[in-house]
């Protein structure tokens, strides 16, 4: 009998001794590098690279800065998204931790008086047939921190992608403010003028150099929020504060050369959730998050059977030498771990209605961005196509009559300055236009012209 036991225990140990071994955990940077790259066209730094000591390979910011260098530029250098990275790190640590065993426990105890030498060691059985399915939730667990790293890279693109076009009709704007600003200078002197030959009111007088110092004042803002938005833009690649005279290793400061981006084609809308629905990172990361909470609920529902294996032998006494195996374990009467199954269980309820939810929300949001995207883009189309050519010709005429002199120079001021109000007003169309396309990635999940 005792050499059956015998053979039970070095079975169990051998077996403890293959399940022991250290689980090689993978990085999943990889994953999350080849999914950023196909989604949006950029790729992640490599691990070996200090963040902000290098830009992408053919990048360079001494010939302006597009769009796309930033988006590149952000991947690589953002502090904020290089710190989520390290996430796979302690989940990669959570994965090895759960496929190790624990220690057996010995224990010692000393002959006194007639007392005999014990020894005794215990050792905790029941994580051999726990031990898959701790391994497959910490797994799980380091997908979804993959899956979410990678809606993180995109949620970085996005607002890479709207500080650079911030920034670029923040300059547009202040250069517009300038020309503004010069024009009312040139009407107020004008109306100075025919304020000392008679022909207006010193009440109209006062108008116009209101509105030259409201113009002014303008100018000056503007320039200031074209420094912020610019200033911005540096801290979402990572470039650091242009005082420091060197952005983080790079360079010193950059100038910005925006390319338009064609307006895709869009599919129906239908399509478009169709496919936010199956590549939207965050929703897998649920669909992971739902998948390891079902395997912690069959772990929670057995892990209260625990048995340790006993081995107890005493000293050499009248009796001759004693050893003997055993087995300890707590009958389950009170505690069956009633309420971690059900904390597991509501884990599970939960999961599935954020996913639902999670689906009805992109839903809303690929909804309502394709359809900012199409009023964007026919505002713009408006405002490029209609108003402002109808603008431009008047000035033109404008100009003509009064070179004939038929109409006052105030009067051909007064439609230059109609121009460059409308000028902005095209800014602002365009701004909501690049904000719309972006907002339209996003809830995809990909660039909408990149192929699936």
């Amino acid at each position: 009998m005792f050499a059956n036991a015998n053979a039970v225990i070095l079975a169990l140990f051998l077996a403890a001794c293959m399940a022991g071994c250290t689980l090689r955990a993978p990085s999943y940077r990889a994953h999350v590098d080849q999914e950023i790259q196909q989604r949006t066209g950029h790729g992640l730094s490599p691990e070996t690279i200090e963040p902000g000591s290098q830009t992408p390979a053919g990048v360079s910011l001494s010939d302006g800065l597009t769009e796309e260098e930033a988006v590149g530029i952000a991947l690589w250098n953002n502090p904020a998204f290089q710190a989520d990275m390290a996430q796979l790190g302690l989940s990669r640590a959570e994965l090895v931790q759960s496929g190790l065993l624990r220690n057996p426990v010995m224990s010692l105890l000393f002959p006194v008086g007639p007392k005999q030498l014990e020894m005794s060691a215990n050792w905790a059985i029941e994580a051999i047939w726990q031990r898959p399915r701790r391994i497959a939730a910490a797994r799980l667990d380091l997908e979804r921190t993959a899956e979410s790293l990678i809606s993180n890279g995109l949620d970085l693109v996005r607002d890479a992608r709207i500080a650079y076009w911030e920034a670029v009709v923040a300059e547009r704007r202040a250069l517009l403010a300038e020309e503004s600003s010069a024009l009312r200078g040139r009407i107020a002197e004008l109306v100075e003028f025919r304020l000392r030959a008679g022909d207006v009111s010193e009440l109209e007088s006062f108008a116009a150099r209101t509105e030259r110092d409201v113009a002014q004042e303008q100018a000056g803002r503007s320039k200031n929020e074209s420094a912020i938005a610019k200033e911005r833009l540096r801290s979402i690649l990572g470039l650091g504060p242009k005082a420091s005279g060197v952005a983080s290793g790079l360079v010193s400061g950059f100038e910005i050369t925006p390319v338009e981006r064609e307006v895709p084609a869009l599919p129906e809308v239908s399509a478009v959730v169709a496919r936010a629905l199956a590549s939207r990172p965050d929703l897998r990361a649920i669909e992971l998050g739902l998948e390891a909470a079902r395997e912690r609920v069959g772990l929670d529902r057995w892990s209260y059977l625990n048995a340790t294996v006993v081995v107890d032998a005493n000293a050499k006494g009248t009796e001759g030498f004693e050893a003997g195996p055993g087995l300890q374990g707590s009958i389950p009467i009170f505690d069956r771990n009633q309420g971690l199954i059900q904390r597991a269980d509501a884990a599970v309820e939960k999961a599935t209605k954020d996913q639902l939810a999670l689906k009805h929300r992109i839903e809303l949001e690929v909804t309502e961005s394709y359809a900012r995207v199409i009023q964007a883009r026919e505002s713009l189309d408006s405002w490029r196509r209609t108003i402002l050519p109808s603008l431009t010709e008047s000035v033109g005429l404008t100009e003509q009559t009064y070179n004939a002199g038929e109409v006052s120079y105030l009067f051909y001021l007064e439609s230059t300055r109609q121009r460059l109000a409308a000028r902005g007003s095209e800014l602002d169309a365009q701004l909501s236009l690049r904000r719309a396309l972006v907002s339209l990635d996003r809830s995809v999940g990909a660039n909408i012209d990149i192929q699936p």
